[in-house]
């Protein structure tokens, strides 16, 4: 590889190599006692040649044969200044052993969800050996862009840099089969440990000859619960323009609005009937939302406030009801004007 520092320069360059165990854990090649070899305990990282213009490289020390077994590997690189300052580079990931049609994958939560709650982390893994563990590792980038791990720790369940203790095994629905589904439910982060961001799973499959034959990462955001969830009750009026110039509506309905801030609800119109309204509410709990109905009304829009407070002191907010003339459906192409009053219930 290649290194540089600015300041004071580059003194060395140290090598780590790691991999997954069978328990969900993983061990690492160090130098423990005067002797390379695999395990959880400290030792030291592996020495490289340094040159003058950066470049450096390892070829004594590795691992080899027995050493060596199937199965996927990470490899970083620490670079020391002269003031003895340390950077760890991002892992590289490499397999050891043939390319094989053996696969895992992570169904939920699926990749690119957006998800408030993790209530269970499920995928399918096959094997032509037979599959005997899958393992999980969740972790999630900090706002600061730290990547931390959710796990146990001497017996506490929480995040941290560092890998846990014990890893994260998966129950199998058919353990040694050659095609399982696989789940895990217990021990997930949850609410203040379940904060808004981005967040990885991946899941790692051992074969019955205890090689880590194949991986998956999904990438999910989670995304915090809307402070709106709840029912509102709402009464509106509304002045027409256009064809219905001068006529007015009025009326009152339930809007619906979920964990994720969805909102619905539906409405009947004296001018256009049954209305149905879909939308969503924003931080600041204005509603955002289209209009369906059978009679001159087609992706329509409404704006509006909610009071997500009060249950007795109802927030009055102007809305605006608009036919957008998109779709050319009637004579109230135009805009309308409207009241509403929303109160939690």
């Amino acid at each position: 590889g290649t290194s540089s520092d600015v300041g004071s320069g580059v003194s060395s360059v140290l090598v780590a190599l790691s991999r997954p165990t069978s328990t969900g854990s993983f061990e690492y090649w160090l130098k423990r006692s005067g002797v390379f070899g695999w395990g959880t305990t400290s030792g030291d990282l592996l020495p490289t040649s340094l040159t003058a213009n950066g470049t450096w490289s390892v070829s004594t020390n590795l691992p080899s044969g027995a050493n060596l077994g199937h199965g996927q590997y990470y490899v970083s690189a620490t670079a020391v200044d002269r003031a003895g300052n340390r950077f760890v580079s991002q892992p590289n990931t490499f397999r050891v052993g043939a390319a094989t049609a053996d696969n895992v994958r992570v169904d939920s939560p699926a990749n690119g969800a957006s998800i408030h709650t993790l209530p269970a982390i499920e995928g399918r893994a096959v094997d032509a050996q037979g599959v005997a563990h899958v393992t999980i590792e969740l972790s999630r980038r900090t706002p600061g862009g730290e990547i931390q791990i959710w796990g146990n720790r001497n017996g506490v369940f929480g995040w941290a840099t560092s890998q846990p203790t014990q890893g994260f095994l998966a129950v199998l629905a058919a353990p040694t089969a050659t095609e399982t589904r696989f789940r895990k439910s217990d021990n997930l982060p949850s609410g203040s440990n379940l904060a808004p961001g981005t967040y990885f799973v991946t899941a790692r499959m051992f074969d019955n000859q205890n090689d880590n034959v194949s991986s998956a990462v999904n990438t999910f955001t989670v995304i915090a619960v809307s402070a709106y969830t709840g029912n509102y009750n709402v009464f509106y009026t509304v002045t027409y323009y256009s064809g219905y110039s001068g006529v007015s509506d009025s009326g009152e309905f339930v809007l619906t609005v979920g964990t994720d801030g969805a909102a619905s609800g539906t409405l009947q119109s004296e001018v256009f009937g049954t209305v149905t309204l879909t939308g969503s509410v924003n931080s600041s709990g204005v509603v955002f939302a289209r209009l369906h109905s059978n009679n001159n009304m087609n992706d329509d829009t409404f704006t509006g406030d909610l009071d997500s407070v009060a249950t007795t002191s109802p927030k009055k907010g102007s809305g605006i009801f608009r036919d957008d003339g998109i779709n050319n459906d009637g004579p109230g192409e135009g805009q309308t004007t409207g009241t509403w009053t929303s109160t939690k219930q």
